[in-house]
């Protein structure tokens, strides 16, 4: 019984790792500091580690690394879902396609409806605000000017425009006083 349960999880692992070859174009043996193959392998740990909940050392003996690495990729990557839409996107097309392989299309289908609710989530937070439109415009024409400004005088610039912003903050202070 150990022994075929030992082979169906190993399965598993060569099974997300043949998903990740083919989506990512990202072979997660491979040892580099490519970012994208990082990411590559950091997904791989995080899914065998929280759907298929295999101990950290058995995650690093299938691609040759120890426990700690794979501790390591599993909390970056719960902070890299948090804060990096497109990264979020990568994980949960992966997670989808390795469900779809392993439990189904219906487990798929529950994977691309959370995805479809933190995009739509997303777009909602993203959503400017009518003063956030008034402030990109301002942005937009500070760096046309910064654009525009020659190499030889952009040292200038910055002096100037760091003074202006200094004196700014000197009003600020009076004004709280």
């Amino acid at each position: 019984m150990r022994a075929e349960y030992t082979q169906v999880v190993l399965n598993k692992a060569e099974l997300l790792k043949y998903v990740i070859r083919e989506q990512l174009k990202k072979d997660v043996n491979r040892v580099n500091r490519d970012r994208l193959l990082i990411e590559a392998r950091f997904i791989y740990f995080y899914i065998l580690r929280e759907d298929e909940q295999m101990v950290y050392q058995k995650i690093g003996d299938t691609v040759n690394m120890n426990h700690a690495s794979v501790l390591h990729g599993c909390q970056k990557v719960k902070f890299w879902l948090e804060t990096d839409h497109e990264f979020r996107d990568k994980y949960l097309m992966i997670l989808s396609i390795y469900n779809r392989e392993v439990y189904g299309i219906e487990k798929e289908a529950e994977t691309n409806e959370l995805r479809d609710k933190l995009n739509k989530e997303r777009e909602e937070k993203t959503k400017p605000t009518k003063q956030e439109r008034k402030v990109g415009t301002v942005y937009d024409r500070l760096h046309l000017l910064i654009d525009k400004t020659p190499e030889e005088k952009a040292n200038d610039l910055l002096t100037r425009v760091e003074a202006i912003y200094n004196m700014m903050q000197m009003d600020l202070k009076r004004k709280r006083i």
